[in-house]
Formats: C-alpha cells, structure tokens, sequence
C-alpha cells in the first residue's frame, strides 16, 4: 500500500554558530554503516530564502526539512520543520526487478511554481541489461506525498539515469518537468565488450506526471545519434522562452544540445546539431537568461553561446582546478560560481569544506579562488579492529562536512547543503556512524554569513571513572568512564597521565547526547602501587565547539 507517513516522529533539533547549522532530523541511533553522514542530499532554495533540504532514510524513506532564512527550523513545517515519508511502492519498477541494486537514490530535488517538491531520483533497473530506471515523487509544499501527481505519486518517465551523480531534470513555469536520460541496453553477453545500444534521449512530463505526448514523438525527444555505450544525458536546464539546454554525452565525448519548446532541434543553435566540448567529461552546466551556458568540465569552466559557438573571453576554458564532480552556479551578470567540495570523506579542519571560484562575464577570476571553512566538525574516531595493532590516533581537529548542493538565495547570498557526522570503522569498508543535515552560509561577496545560524552554545560535559582498582585496569587494558555531554554528536579525546605520563589515550565517538561508556586503552603497564591519574576529556562538537574537563582520581591497588 501507498504510505504517506511512516516513521515516528523525530526529535528535530537545530544547533547553530554564526555561519552554519546542524540540524537533528531523526530519532534514529547510530546506523550500521559508514556512511550515515551523508546528510541532506538535495535541496531548494525558497522565496523568503529559507530552503528544504532532503535526505534518504533507510532503503524506503525520505526525510524533508524546512529551514527559515536565518537557520532555524521552520515550525509551521511538519513536526518541529520536519516530516517523513515513505517512499510509495510506484517508487520501483514494475514488475520486481531482476537486477540488484539500491531501491531508490536521490539526484536531485526541484520546487514547482505551486509550491510542490518533486524529488528526481534512480530506482532499481528493469533488467541487467539496462540502466537504473528514473523515477519523480512529487511532495505538496507541505512535504507530504502527493497522490495526485502520476501513480500515487509517483511518476516513471520511461528513461534510464545515465549517471549517478548528475541533476538531469529541470521544471518549466506551468509546471512540467523536462528530464534527460537515454535509453537502450547493452546486448548479452554482458562481459566487457560486449555491444551497447544506449541512446540519448529527453522526455517531458506533464505537471500531473503523465509523458507529455505533444513533446518529441510521443513524449521523448532524440538529441545526438548513433546509440552507443557511452551514450546519455546528464543535464538540463531551461531558458525563459521555454527553450531546453541538454548537457549529455556519445562515444567521442561530451556535448550540448539546445531543443525548441516542442523538443524539436532549435536551428537557431549550432544548425541544429549539438556542440562537441573539448573536454573528456562533463556533468553540469549553467544557463543565463541571455542565452549563454556554461559547461563543468574536469579542471575548467567553458562558455557556449547563444548560437552554440564557444565564447572567445573563455577561450579554451577558464582553469578551476581540478575536480571530478564539482557544480556551477549561475550568478546575475552572466558570471558564474564554480564549486568543489573539498572532500567526502573526513579530513583535517585545515583542509576546509568547500572550494569556490567566481568567474566573471568577460571570463576573469573574480580576486582567487577560495577554500571556505565552514567551522564544521565530527570526523573519524579511532578505528577498533577485531585483530591487530591499533590504529593511529587520529586529530580530534576534523571536519566532517559533505557538500551535496549550493544553493542561490533570492539576496545573492549563498547555502552550501550537505552533512556531518562522526564514524568509527571496525573492519574495511565497515562500522558505526550517524549522521545530520548540515548547512554553511556565504555572503555574496562568498564571506562567513554570520547572520545566519546562531551564537556559540555552551554545551555540559562530565566525565567520571567507574569503580575500579588498579589491577583491574591493568587486567583489561583499559579504563572505563562514563561520559555525559549535552550537545549533538561529537568527537572525544580522552588522555590520562600518571606521574607525568600519558598511561591511556582514545579519541572515541559519542554518537547521541547523554550519557556514553567509554574505554580508553593502555598505552604503557602501570606504575606499581597505589596510582593517581589525572583524566582530560576533549570534546569537540560537529559545530567545531569544544569543551573541556579534567578529572583527577586515586585508583587503589
């Protein structure tokens, strides 16, 4: 059966400092995964330049968060700003698949002129000679199913998503969607060079969902030609006459094409062809109102003209460093911003979380490129393996932000969306984390915005040893404590010295508020007799904020 709703209701909470968010989507615990810091994986600016944000849950749920201007959450949304939704059964193909894969993957979110969200995203292919089928679940505005679009809500435009990580679709003023995918499949057998037959192809649906048979031929539009492997699109954006940008691929590279609003070719673009881009890869693009587009490639930004011509003041590119998925964002004055994240996986504060340059319309650098450092925190604790030695203590300075999409703000003023959270891996590949939707903010001058999340909390933290005696520590390798912090999740840096030694060390996850057990290893055997420790916890939050206290006991023989 369809369901609208079907998770308990969370325990929304914000957390702010001057310039970012983290906001406590779930009531979810600590997940059996190392990759519960994904976060908020799509989103949309609003308005009133608030945002919703969105994030998978589990393998069949979506969770919506509304955010106000300022970070907060919006209250008049859902719960506390948040609502969970199941994703309907419409959500994968029909009949069952026979290919295994992931039931549903997010690409990509859009807000109709009504106020309604419609989240773009992969389901499980139809067979294993194909690709992953696309798949549009239509929210109100108040983030519930929308039984009313398509199927139960949900629409199936008949394409495969020629990638992953791409945002292939784009919504027109009345409200339909144009999507770019291909179609087609490879031929049995499915080894390595086995012949393709993929096709690049865009569709449209109507604002109810239904394939918008007055598009293309019967709905599907035919950009580029022959089929081939590594043929598909990736990309689309609109013009405001209607007209369509299609950023997709054939066998010899990447290509743009521009469709009339009928899906015919528009003659008036490169005589109606599409325009081979000098570059081995291309995932994202950006459209001016004037007609001129602007093309990701893997170091460099290039500029196609409203006639399909590549622009003289980008040359042969304008060099952005490089990056595999990085996006654009259009900025007023035909300028553009380019944006990386500067890592998924956790690293060193130092690193930063997001690099961003602006180019300007005659195609100069605006002053140099920047690494943005949020202020986010979180990261990799220890690792604590079933066998062998332990791991190298890692910094507690970390940070653990993921970029998944930037955002305009209707003030010019920017919203990097993504995640945090803190892991501890037990094997390769394997472990423990948790996760929370996060959010960076940029002035438009691409500054901290501090007026956007909230002043430093001071969070509480007490740390005490369990009753034990020397030989016992001894016994077992470790101290035990108990620690109780008041903040979201966190990182700890536990350190306990002994007559001007360190004795025990651990950096160790907490992965909730409250109170948690944590044991601290031996570095080194005890001193003999009667032993007074001094115990120093260092806990940095997933908002960089850190407390600190230290302890000092008498551990009898």
């Amino acid at each position: 059966m369809i369901g609208a709703v079907a998770f308990a209701a969370s325990a929304a909470v914000a957390a702010g400092d001057p310039g970012r968010v983290v906001l406590t989507v779930s009531a979810a615990g600590p997940q059996p995964t190392v990759d519960a810091a994904a976060g908020a994986t799509a989103a949309v600016a609003l308005p009133d330049g608030g945002a919703v944000l969105l994030g998978l849950e589990g393998e069949r749920g979506l969770v919506v968060a509304r955010i106000r201007a300022d970070g907060a959450l919006a209250s008049g949304f859902g719960r506390r700003g948040v609502v969970h939704a199941a994703l309907p059964e419409g959500a994968t193909p029909s009949p069952p698949p026979r290919a295994a894969g992931r039931v549903f993957r997010v690409l990509q979110m859009l807000r109709a002129p009504d106020g309604r969200l419609l989240v773009i995203g992969m389901g499980t292919s139809r067979t294993l000679l194909e690709l992953p089928q696309m798949v549009v679940v239509a929210l109100t505005a108040s983030g519930v199913l929308d039984t009313t679009f398509g199927d139960h809500g949900v629409a199936r435009p008949g394409l495969q998503a020629s990638c992953g990580v791409c945002r292939p679709a784009a919504i027109q003023p009345d409200g339909s969607i144009v999507l770019s995918g291909n179609l087609g499949s490879t031929s049995p057998p499915t080894g390595p060079d086995a012949p393709a037959f993929f096709e690049w192809y865009v569709a449209r649906l109507t604002p109810r969902g239904d394939v918008d048979g007055s598009f293309g031929q019967g709905g599907f539009a035919a950009v580029g030609k022959p089929p081939g492997r590594n043929v598909g699109g990736y990309a689309t954006s609109l013009l405001p006459d209607g007209r369509i940008l299609a950023l997709g691929r054939d066998d010899t590279g990447p290509q743009l094409m521009r469709l009339l609003p009928s899906g015919a070719a528009d003659p008036s673009f490169h005589a109606a062809t599409p325009v081979a881009l000098p570059v081995p890869f291309a995932f994202s693009l950006a459209t001016h109102p004037d007609g001129f587009t602007d093309v990701r490639g893997p170091d460099r930004v290039l500029r196609v003209d409203p006639d399909g011509a590549l622009d003289p003041a980008f040359g042969a590119g304008v060099d952005v460093g490089p990056s595999f998925l990085g996006g654009l964002l259009a900025l007023p004055g035909r300028s553009v911003l380019a944006y990386d994240a500067a890592g998924f996986d956790p690293r060193p504060a130092s690193a930063g979380d997001l690099r961003v340059t602006k180019i300007l319309a005659d195609g100069r650098i605006d002053a140099t490129p920047r690494l943005v450092a949020f202020g986010f925190g979180g990261g990799l604790a220890r690792s604590r393996l079933d066998s062998g030695p332990p791991s190298p203590l890692p910094a507690l300075a970390q940070t653990s932000f993921r970029a998944s999409e930037v955002l305009l703000r209707p003030d010019r003023s920017v919203l990097a969306v993504g995640g945090v959270g803190v892991v501890r891996y037990t094997g390769e590949g394997s472990g423990v984390s948790t996760g929370r939707f996060a959010v960076g903010a940029l002035t438009p001058g691409l500054a901290l915005d501090t007026r956007f999340g909230g002043p430093v909390r001071r969070e509480r933290l007490r740390v005490r040893p369990t009753e034990e005696r020397r030989r016992t520590v001894q016994r077992h390798g470790r101290f035990v404590l108990r620690v109780r912090y008041s903040g979201t999740a966190a990182l700890a840096h536990i350190r306990i010295r002994a007559r001007g030694r360190v004795i025990a060390e651990e950096l160790e996850p907490l992965f909730a508020p409250g109170t948690s057990t944590v044991k601290v290893p031996l570095r080194r055997r005890l001193p003999a007799g009667r032993l007074r420790v001094t115990i120093t916890a260092e806990v940095r939050s997933l908002l960089a904020d850190v407390v600190t206290q230290t302890v000092r006991v008498t551990l009898p023989r």
